[in-house]
């Protein structure tokens, strides 16, 4: 636990601009996908930028930020492997949207081990 607020702690300017990153790939996916991680980044930034001082408190909040996207990941890693099997398939007009949506959620979910 105190690694992960010594991490939060040294590297909390570099997050901020990978939690933009996730937003912008959580927005693009609510194209065919019903999303939740557009509102967990929203939140994450939230608490980055209201909740910039040093205290403990804070810490812990944004500590608490990572393991909601470790839970997170776990839906997500679900989620692409159950539609990309279902998806993946189709020739209709939906299937570049569906085939991009796919390959986006699996960026999100690299982003999100990086994170």
């Amino acid at each position: 636990m105190e690694k992960v607020r010594q991490l939060v702690h040294t590297h909390q300017d570099k997050l901020k601009y990978l939690v933009f990153a996730g937003a912008g790939i959580a927005a693009f996916n609510t194209l065919a996908r019903p999303d939740f991680n557009l509102i967990l980044y929203l939140y994450i930034f939230y608490v980055w930028n209201m909740m910039n001082d040093v205290k403990e408190v804070q810490t812990s909040e944004k500590v608490l930020c990572f393991y909601i996207l470790a839970y997170s990941l776990i839906i997500d890693v679900t989620w692409c492997l159950f539609w990309g099997t279902r998806w993946g398939g189709k020739s209709d007009y939906e299937s570049l949207i569906h085939s991009l949506v796919i390959f986006s959620s699996w960026i999100g979910v690299l982003l999100k081990v990086i994170i």
